[in-house]
Parts: structure tokens; C-alpha cells; sequence
């Protein structure tokens, strides 16, 4: 795509939204992801995990972005993401995307563009190694959970959703969780239990509590009305406040 020289100076400063491929010109690997920036030559190559792997064994200046379109907003820039990183996408041996693109904007339910779509075991297993490898840092878990914030689940009896306070609601949604979406909680946590190091709880199967952890979670008390409980409780059912409110 053309960039011309007005949207590289950007005197207005503007806020662009635009879908880019990150290519590395050592393997012809590709990455496909969604940007939004008012620096259209900023350095930003994406956020997949291989990716961010494979940088700096490869080198930066072995990887190239081009644009691939430009929108008017974050919704718009998400969805054409979705249509690009679909689940065929996602299997190609080329690409370092390991999961399908658009988040909450490719929709939820049968509007989502993975519904009906199931990985191969070979990209269950990509994707599993990955996410082992993949250590956090205290500030990262902090931001994490600080966008966990005023999250709710919605429900239209069948599927379920997580939107905040003005979010535009699916019609036919309201709040909780579906029978399909409890019964796979459920079983995903039967037989595990809460275990910590001293700084984060964690679930684990009894026979793989990882060393350094014991059994019993960390509690955390509320600002606010002084409550003790786990963070993710605190942090959706007392963040900003919302005890007081």
C-alpha cells in the first residue's frame, strides 16, 4: 500500500489504525496483526510469540513490515485482521500466527471467525509449547489484570461473552455465563487446586504442583472496604471502587 508523504509527517498528529504483514526475509516467515499508531514509520513488528522468539535469533534488521490497509478506526483494523488470520491461515507452515486475528471484534458466538473451526492436533501442540515457554513479569501479570478490570460475561442462554460498562451489547445478551460455557469451566478446574510461591496463586493437578509452591492461595486486600480475598475477585468485584458504589 502507498503511504503518502502527509500521513508520514502527520502534522495533525492523528491516530492510525492499519492491518500490516511482518515478514522475516531470512525464512520468508510471516506475521499478520493490526496496529494503531500515530507513527505510521513506527519500528512496531507485532506480538506474536514465535515472532518475538525469533527476532533477535534472526536480528531485527532481517524483518520488514509492509502495510497492508489502512482504517478509520480500531474496530475496522481488527475486523480485516479477521478476515486475513482465519483458521487456514492460522495452519499455513508459514505464518507466525498462531491463533485467529480480530479478538472481541470478529464477534462472539457463530459471528466469531473461528466458530465451527477446530485446530490440527500439530497447531494444538505450536500453540501449547508456546504458551509454556512464555514467562510473565510482575508489571506484565499487573497489566494483565488491570485490563481484567469491569469485565462481566453476558449470555443469550447459548454462548457467552465479556463486555464492559458501554459496550455495545449483543442483542438478546444478558448477564452470565451459558450452560455450554459453566460445564467447560467446570471441568477444565475439576481436581485442581490453589497453590502460590509467595508472590501469584495458580491452579494445578495435585500431581503438578511445580517446585517452590504450596498449597493456598495469596490473599489481597480491597482499598477500598477492606475485604481479603483473591486478586481476580478484588480486581472484578471491587476494582475503581465498585465495593463502594
Amino acid at each position: 500500500m502507498r503511504i503518502t508523504k502527509e500521513i508520514r509527517e502527520n502534522k495533525d498528529n492523528t491516530l492510525y489504525h492499519f492491518v500490516y504483514e511482518t515478514k522475516n526475509n531470512i525464512n520468508g516467515m510471516i506475521y499478520v496483526g493490526c496496529h494503531s499508531s500515530t507513527n505510521i514509520d513506527d519500528e512496531y513488528l507485532g506480538s506474536g510469540r514465535d515472532l518475538l522468539k525469533d527476532i533477535p535469533i534472526f536480528k531485527r534488521s532481517n524483518f520488514s513490515r509492509k502495510i497492508l490497509s489502512m482504517l478509520s478506526t480500531r474496530a475496522e483494523a481488527l475486523d480485516v485482521e479477521s478476515k486475513i488470520v482465519n483458521h487456514k491461515f492460522v495452519e499455513r507452515h508459514d505464518t507466525y500466527n498462531l491463533r485467529i486475528g480480530g479478538g472481541l471484534a470478529a464477534g462472539i458466538g457463530k459471528d466469531h471467525a473461528s466458530y465451527g473451526t477446530k485446530h490440527s492436533a500439530e497447531t494444538k501442540a505450536r500453540m501449547s509449547e508456546s504458551g509454556k515457554k512464555k514467562v510473565f513479569t510482575e508489571d506484565h501479570r499487573a497489566r494483565i489484570n488491570k485490563k481484567q478490570v469491569g469485565l462481566e460475561f453476558y449470555t443469550n442462554g447459548t454462548e457467552s461473552g465479556r463486555f464492559r460498562a458501554g459496550d455495545k451489547i449483543p442483542e438478546g445478551f444478558v448477564k452470565g455465563l451459558s450452560d455450554d460455557h459453566c460445564n467447560s469451566l467446570s471441568k477444565s478446574m475439576s481436581g485442581r487446586i490453589c497453590c502460590n510461591n509467595g508472590k501469584e496463586t495458580r491452579r494445578f493437578k495435585p500431581n503438578q504442583v511445580p517446585k517452590g509452591y504450596v498449597k493456598g492461595a495469596l490473599l489481597t486486600k480491597c482499598e477500598f472496604c477492606g475485604t481479603s480475598a483473591m486478586s481476580i475477585v478484588i480486581n472484578r468485584r471491587h476494582g475503581d471502587g465498585k465495593c463502594n458504589k
